[in-house]
């Protein structure tokens, strides 16, 4: 999970094992260091579009089966491909989004 600053919020068991990375250091760092570099630009695009779209919408509002397709980074520096399907949750005036790899 992140939340709209794109800092991580959740980082699970599973996460640690795909990205090689232990929760304590992932707490809090930005998502982005997940993705590569040209991938980036694409993740952020996305990212913005879909923080905008739940700042329009009603309070207790989520945007469901958004699909992105990209690369990410292993702790090791190892590129692989990646499918995320996230969605964004507006509630009590927080936004956030539950990214499943």
């Amino acid at each position: 999970m992140c939340n709209r600053e794109r800092n991580i919020t959740v980082f699970n068991e599973a996460a640690e094992q795909l990205f090689g990375w232990p929760a304590k250091e992932m707490l809090g760092q930005p998502v982005d260091r997940l993705v590569t570099a040209n991938y980036l630009a694409n993740h952020a695009r996305t990212f913005v579009a879909a923080t905008d779209r739940l700042d329009a919408a009603p309070e207790d509002w989520q945007l469901t089966r958004h699909k992105l397709t990209g690369m990410a980074v292993h702790h090791d520096g190892h590129e692989f491909g990646i499918e995320i399907a996230i969605r964004g949750i507006k509630y009590g005036g927080q936004v956030e989004f539950i990214a499943t790899c």
